[in-house]
């Protein structure tokens, strides 16, 4: 089975098991930076080791939160416990430290009528990126077309928080979108750039909230 058919036999599975549509996209998402590690290993034949050298590399290289970890743990241990049907000598329970203080944040639903209360597509993306990857808006201006890697579904976050370079999911949602929105606005060098090019400001994005329309 190759890289494809198991990702297709992966969401079919999450679909038939009645997961959310949001759920399978980060699955999914979740997936593929597994398959990405352990390309060079045959799935069936991976480690206890080797699990736990992924998970390492996530929080240490990629710099996951607390989230993201969970996330991944669940991902994998769907694809060995109800895609592969295998046996593996690893404890999928893991516990991992909660962050003592969780920020407040809006439900799905404000999220959403916040999101398409926007009709420039720009802005609409930028805050999709907002919500969808974590990212803060220094951040998601600081990108460049070339940190949006589509065969990973993953996005390389340079010099974010803590002065450390870091990767997050990329949804293909979002990279829809944003396929939609590079097709429109044409960007040369950053994602989001300016009329005269180079990075965006975020002046216009404090302007573009009406918040009328989602309150």
């Amino acid at each position: 089975m190759n890289k494809n058919e198991l990702i297709s036999k992966y969401e079919s599975k999450l679909i038939l098991k009645n997961y959310s549509p949001r759920t399978v996209e980060v699955y999914v998402s979740a997936l593929g930076v597994f398959l990405s590690f352990v390309q060079e290993n045959d799935i069936r034949k991976v480690t206890p080791d080797v699990l736990e050298e992924f998970y390492r590399y996530a929080r240490e290289e990629l710099n996951y939160g607390y989230s993201m970890m969970k996330q991944l743990l669940a991902s994998v241990r769907f694809l060995y416990q109800e895609v592969l049907k295998e046996s593996i000598d690893f404890d999928f329970n893991i516990k991992m430290k909660k962050p003592s203080t969780v920020p407040e944040v809006l439900s799905l639903k404000e999220v959403q009528r916040f999101l398409n209360s926007f009709t420039n597509l720009k802005h609409k993306a930028i805050f999709t990126l907002c919500y969808s990857a974590g990212l803060r808006l220094g951040e998601i201006l600081a990108l460049k077309i070339s940190d949006i890697d589509s065969g990973r579904m993953q996005i390389r976050i340079h010099q974010g928080k803590g002065k450390k370079d870091r990767y997050t999911m990329l949804a293909p949602n979002v990279l829809n979108m944003l396929r939609n929105y590079v097709k429109e606005y044409s960007p040369k060098q950053y994602l989001f750039e300016g009329q005269n090019g180079g990075k965006y400001s975020s002046l216009p994005l404090t302007a573009s909230r009406n918040t009328s329309a989602w309150v």
